[in-house]
């Protein structure tokens, strides 16, 4: 199990705060893509769990693996906005390494 491990100066958080309950669904979503690796369901939900976690580029590939394995069109408009979110947090991290994606977000 693991442990908080926050610390708060000022109202904001100095470290990350690990869940239990996260690494339960990304194992759960990592067997459902192991059974099926084009299950765009799965590739979302484990994209939310990475991205959550800091693994903002492997969101991006399960994102855009989803988009190209046909969601029904509510999924299809959530992996978007999250590819967005998630390419718009690449680019303020790091432009110059992120710039791959450019065309995309455009």
């Amino acid at each position: 199990m693991a442990s908080i491990l926050s610390t708060r100066r000022r109202d904001t958080v100095s470290r990350v705060v690990a869940y239990p309950q996260l690494e339960v669904k990304e194992a759960e979503m990592n067997a459902r893509i192991a059974k099926n690796p084009d299950d765009p369901r799965g590739l979302v939900e484990r994209a939310e769990i990475r991205r959550h976690n800091g693994k903002v580029a492997l969101a991006v590939e399960d994102l855009r693996r989803a988009m190209s394995n046909k969601p029904d069109n509510g999924l299809l408009l959530k992996a978007r906005q999250l590819l967005f979110e998630s390419l718009t947090e690449l680019f303020k991290e790091d432009f110059n390494a992120s710039e791959k994606y450019l065309d995309e977000y455009r």
